[in-house]
């Protein structure tokens, strides 16, 4: 009998010695790894490997042949880790861009296009696996070490293979082989559809952060003036009810929850907080920027400002007449046809704050929430006799971005004011409209219009002051001249009477 001085190698990169003799089992060094980390053992005995072998239970260290000095690798079926959510930005300061490891281009039809990271490939083979096999787990596992090291113990399976085998495109691998849309399942490049630009949005409801940047995030892309850009939300969300109530918040698509992809895809992508947008190249899967939550805070949640950066602009327009009649809002609000039994009285303070809130947003957001309001009254007002227009469900996605997500509660304060009732996930006309809804569609189509009129001056007037500047920049150099450049002919005459 021998002393042995061994090391154990852990997945997650972590190391520690350990003394056993030569004469005690493989599982005998499993049980002495457990008493030194814990963790090692939550579910059942690691596995141990030597020189790229799972080494059974029962066999001697001496049979298997290991010598002091050596090292072994154990691995614990541990829980996968769980993304800890970004700090909140503090109140007086910008939020500054949080904080990320250094860029890991994403992996195009599984792998990327050099092949796996170099430091992922010696890791693994540190471990004693064959340099080609490792390569091959790393890119079926798309550069997720733990999930490769899964792969090389029990083989790859055949649903983790066809993208990097078939060269299938990217986002069948990366993604799966269908998104959740607000429609129903889709084939993944179906619900993609055009998009030049992929956005991975990496959030979950438990999150602090991710609540409030939900919302604006939403707003922001209301409008439905970006078909470029494609938002995918990979949940972070502790079971699935918290994923689908989180979900019923937004207007994108999502990553299924029980899908592989969706507990790979944070690994992939190295994320170590939450809220995160990862962008990518919608048609090769390259990795844009790995910080897009700091880049859409940066430019304020402008949208169009985001896919200038990440190489995505707006088509641009053909000429200059066309430029200026697509800066103007599309159409001023059309007036109702004032159906509905005439206007009583409701309570003004409250209706001016909400509208005051809503008139905070942007333009475009505003116009949203306008029309939206306003064709839901004007349907309650217009068949009086129908229940299902006296109902709003909370939960609807489309409601909650274009409605109940504007203006801090603008929604709720007016529908209540019209006669509504609230309830846990609705709002609810009790019978059929009264005054109340007809004096609230009013006071909200004035706003509208009143929007409308103040966006229109607004491009009016910078269209004028671009013109302006062009004139200054084309116009004709002169020489001499007073202090402001200007010749004041004939100024230097005295003036006089008389011929």
């Amino acid at each position: 009998m021998a002393p042995l001085s061994l090391t154990i190698k852990t997945v997650a990169d972590d190391s520690f010695p350990l003394e056993i003799d030569d004469e005690e089992t493989a599982e005998d060094l499993a049980v002495l790894a457990i008493s030194v980390r814990p963790e090692l053992g939550e579910e059942d005995l690691p596995k141990l490997i030597h020189k790229g072998k799972v080494l059974k239970p029962e066999q001697t260290l001496k049979e298997i042949g290991i010598q002091s000095g050596d090292f072994a690798v154990a691995m614990g079926k541990t829980a996968p880790k769980k993304v800890e959510a970004a700090p909140a930005p503090a109140a007086a300061a910008a939020p500054a861009p949080y904080p990320a490891p250094a860029a890991t281009p994403a992996a195009p039809a599984g792998g990327s296009a050099a092949g796996p990271p170099e430091a992922l490939i010696s890791e693994l083979c540190g471990m004693g696996f064959e340099r080609p096999k490792v390569i091959q787990a790393l890119e079926a596992a798309f550069n997720n070490p733990e999930r490769a090291v899964e792969y090389l113990f029990n083989g790859i399976p055949a649903a983790a293979a066809p993208a990097a085998a078939a060269g299938t495109g990217w986002p069948l691998g990366v993604l799966g082989p269908q998104l959740l849309t607000k429609a129903g399942l889709q084939p993944t490049e179906q619900a993609l559809g055009g998009a030049k630009v992929v956005a991975l949005y990496f959030s979950a409801h438990w999150c602090p952060p991710c609540r409030s940047f939900t919302p604006s995030l939403a707003s922001a892309l209301s409008s439905g003036r970006f078909p470029q850009l494609a938002v995918v939300f990979v949940s972070s969300d502790r079971d699935p009810a918290s994923f689908q109530s989180y979900y019923n918040e937004m207007p994108w698509l999502a990553v299924l929850y029980e899908s592989m992809q969706r507990q790979m895809l944070g690994g992939m992508f190295q994320v170590r907080g939450i809220p995160s947008l990862i962008i990518l190249d919608a048609q090769t899967g390259r990795q844009i920027s790995e910080n897009g939550t700091g880049d859409v805070r940066n430019n304020r949640f402008d949208i169009e400002a985001c896919l200038r950066a990440w190489g995505a602009p707006s088509e641009p327009v053909a000429t200059t007449p066309a430029l200026a009649a697509a800066s103007q809002p599309e159409v001023k609000p059309d007036a109702p046809n004032k159906s509905g039994p005439p206007p009583t009285e409701i309570d003004e303070e409250i209706a001016k704050a909400a509208l005051s809130r809503v008139r905070a947003a942007e333009y475009e957001v505003q116009e949203t929430f306008f029309k939206t309001g306003l064709k839901l009254l004007e349907n309650t007002l217009q068949t009086p006799g129908e229940p299902k227009f006296r109902t709003l469900k909370t939960s609807n996605a489309a409601l909650q971005s274009k409605l109940f997500s504007v203006g801090d509660g603008a929604a709720k304060d007016l529908l209540l004011l019209a006669g509504f009732e609230e309830s846990e996930d609705a709002f609810t006309l009790p019978g059929p409209p009264d005054g109340r809804c007809s004096a609230v569609r009013d006071k909200m189509q004035a706003a509208a219009t009143a929007a409308w009129e103040a966006k229109a001056r607004a491009d009016r007037d910078a269209r004028i002051a671009a013109e302006i500047e062009k004139d200054k920049n084309n116009a004709p150099r002169y020489s001499g001249g007073n202090d402001n450049g200007r010749h004041n002919i004939g100024s230097d005459r005295r003036r006089q009477g008389g011929g």
